[in-house]
């Protein structure tokens, strides 16, 4: 849940015309728990596969079902999850709720990320930091692991350079969290820091 992103178009909506056609009813009903009825409905930008909402000071996102690809998961119970596990550490907005293929977080106060890189490698740097508890997905290290997952993740593409020879490098002591798509348009520029 990236929190705030750029406003598409015009702008806001009234709820019930936008959200009536695109959000599930159980993602409706969790919404009119958290926000005033006729609250304005946003799209935002930023979300390549998904479609993200502002809703009054939640963010409302809906998983495309069927972008899951071998590099990206779209998995809305594991984004669910991680800001359950992050929030605390202010390093990802409160989640409010979440549902199949939807969920619901805090808005954060500033804007997408995307000038100094200092602030979002502390941002990076503390989430490297944690332990990841079970049930996170985990990712190889090492240079023959990293190898042989992007001739996975290559299968079946076609007109692909030939793989790199890679710097050897031995696999991680250690697992720690990693953001799977740590893009400027996935971090947010808060008063108190990067998130």
């Amino acid at each position: 849940c990236s929190g705030r992103g750029r406003a598409l178009g015009s702008g806001a909506m009234p709820a019930a015309a936008l959200s009536r056609h695109l959000f599930p009813p159980d993602l409706r009903a969790a919404l009119a728990e958290l926000v005033r009825p006729g609250t304005p409905v946003t799209p935002l930008s930023g979300g390549r596969t998904n479609r993200v909402f502002a809703v009054g000071y939640v963010i409302a996102k809906l998983y495309a079902p069927d972008a899951a690809s071998p590099l990206f998961p779209n998995d809305a119970e594991a984004e669910a999850r991680a800001l359950t596990l992050l929030a605390p550490w202010s390093l990802a907005p409160a989640l409010r709720a979440t549902g199949f293929g939807w969920l619901i977080c805090d808005a954060l106060p500033g804007r997408t990320w995307h000038r100094d890189p200092a602030a979002a490698a502390d941002a990076l740097a503390q989430l490297h930091r944690l332990p990841p508890p079970p049930g996170f997905r985990t990712l190889p290290t090492g240079s023959r692991a990293l190898a042989a997952d992007a001739c996975r993740v290559a299968t079946g593409v076609t007109g692909l350079p030939p793989l790199p020879a890679l710097p050897v490098a031995d696999d991680l002591a250690a697992p720690c969290l990693v953001h799977g798509d740590a893009v400027a348009g996935n971090m947010i520029e808060t008063p108190t820091g990067v998130v």
